[in-house]
């Protein structure tokens, strides 16, 4: 039977992957995020940075996971270490360098749930570090089932998304970008939260984080994730929850709870992506991306991103 597989791009900014020991820090003792227009320095924080992001760390052990359902995964970064790659509890490779800003791929693995995990193993003694850009996720479906078409909920749209509890309806130029400003719901108040019913293949949910937010849980059908969203820089665009592999043909639920009183939850939108047959009863192409800014992002910064962090790195050791 023909496949049609799709890719999805997680950037490494998104609060859905678990980085420890912490997200945002020094990068010596865990990992710390930077750009390659504004390298380290933010100015003041919660400042927007310009160019491609990267999670650094020079830490022995120091690693990000992710969940993901799918038959395929793409680790971007740059690295002058070794890591290795662990996939659902077994450590599948052990490198040395980098490829083209490829850290690993493997393409081959059984649709379903599958758990990742990149560790840093630095040699301690030299200014060895790893840097993550993000992952690129693939999947396939049965081409008869149609092509996979997004419908795009906005934060304001009340008749599908129900809101509980003390939200506000707030304004930024850079949310979710300058080119397209739009209003987002923030609270800060603990156990506002937000519903959201809808039938369809894959959901994920974008908002803005910052300086100011906290942690929030995402229950989808019953089953709970808790992540957070506190970062030292502005994101205004950020992935904050990503599923695939639903049901297709069942309603499912989505309920997003803010969980620290005093820090802020911010929403954007809510995309759920749906199989819609074409007028000759499938679908046209063998694949197509549902997010493309990794994807776009990894080619521009190859060449630059390793000096960029090697001058950053040498301004801050002589401060």
């Amino acid at each position: 039977m023909s496949q049609t597989t799709y890719f999805f791009s997680i950037e490494d900014t998104s609060p859905s992957l678990e980085y420890q020991p912490w997200v945002d820090g020094d990068y010596t003792t865990g990992w710390q995020m930077w750009y390659t227009g504004s390298a380290f320095s933010q100015g003041s924080p919660g400042a927007e940075g310009t160019g491609v992001s990267y999670h650094s760390t020079s830490l022995f052990g120091a690693n990000v996971t992710f969940h993901f359902y799918g038959t395929g995964f793409t680790l971007y970064g740059q690295s002058n270490c070794s890591f290795n790659v662990g996939v659902d509890g077994e450590v599948v490779a052990t490198q040395l360098s980098s490829l083209n800003n490829v850290l690993y791929t493997d393409g081959d693995l059984s649709q379903g749930q599958h758990t990742v995990t990149l560790t840093a193993t630095p040699n301690s003694t030299s200014s060895q570090i790893l840097s993550f850009d993000g992952v690129v996720l693939s999947n396939s479906i049965p081409q008869s089932s149609g092509a996979l078409v997004p419908r795009i909920f906005d934060n304001t749209d009340y008749d599908a998304l129900q809101y509980f509890g003390n939200w506000t309806v707030q304004t930024d130029p850079r949310v979710p970008s300058v080119a397209h400003p739009a209003s987002f719901h923030q609270t800060n108040i603990s156990g506002a939260s937000v519903f959201l019913n809808f039938t369809g293949r894959a959901v994920l949910v974008n908002g803005t984080v910052d300086s100011t937010s906290g942690r929030y849980s995402v229950e989808l059908d019953g089953q709970m994730t808790l992540s957070n969203g506190s970062t030292s820089w502005f994101v205004p665009d950020a992935l904050l929850f990503y599923m695939d592999g639903l049901d297709p043909n069942s309603t499912h639920l989505l309920n997003i709870t803010n969980v620290d009183d005093g820090l802020t939850l911010q929403l954007n939108t809510f995309t759920v992506y749906s199989n819609v047959l074409t007028s000759g009863g499938a679908s046209s192409g063998s694949g197509h991306s549902i997010s493309g800014g990794l994807i776009a992002g990894v080619v521009v910064a190859v060449v630059a991103v390793i000096i960029i962090l090697v001058l950053a790195l040498s301004r801050r050791r002589r401060i």
